[in-house]
C-alpha cells in the first residue's frame, strides 16, 4: 500500500512511455490528486528485466503480460483503491477513506492533518462533480 502526498496510491492496468518504449497492458498505480504514477511495486523488478530487454532488443512496443505472468488478484489485495473503469465509484471510495482519516484525525487533535485531508476532500469533491456530468 502506497501513499503519494497523503492520498493513497490507486491500482490499474494501463500504459507507459518509459525510455522511448510504449508498455501496454501494465499494473500501474496512480494518485489520484497529484498524478503521479508509477509501475506496480509487485511487478517493479520484472518491469526493470524487461526494460533492459526491450532496449536491447530495440523495441518500440512492449505488450507486459506477454512476458510476464502477474497474479492480479494479488495487485488487488495490495492496493485497497483499485481502478476498474467506474470514475465514480473509485472517488466515492477516495471520499469514503478520506472521510475516515478525517475522523481519526480530529480525533487525535492533529490539526496540520486534518487541513490537508480537508482540502483532498475538496479536490475529491471537484473530481466527484467532474465525473458526475461526464455521463
Amino acid at each position: 500500500m502506497e501513499r503519494c502526498c497523503g492520498a493513497l496510491m490507486i491500482g490499474s492496468i494501463g500504459a507507459l512511455k518509459h525510455e522511448g518504449i510504449f508498455y501496454d497492458r501494465l499494473p500501474l498505480q496512480y494518485c489520484p490528486i497529484c498524478r503521479r504514477h508509477e509501475v506496480h511495486p509487485l511487478v517493479r523488478d520484472d518491469f526493470e528485466q524487461l526494460v533492459e530487454f526491450a532496449k536491447g532488443d530495440l523495441a518500440s512496443y512492449i505488450q507486459f503480460d506477454d512476458f510476464v505472468d502477474y497474479d492480479e488478484e494479488a495487485l488487488r489485495q495490495y492496493q485497497p483503491l483499485w481502478d476498474d473503469g467506474d470514475p465514480k465509484k473509485l472517488v466515492m471510495q477516495a471520499i469514503d477513506q478520506s472521510l475516515d482519516l478525517l475522523s481519526t484525525a480530529k480525533a487525535l487533535g492533529d490539526h496540520a492533518w486534518t487541513l490537508e485531508l480537508e482540502l483532498r476532500l475538496k479536490h475529491l469533491g471537484r473530481m466527484m462533480k467532474r465525473v458526475s456530468t461526464q455521463r
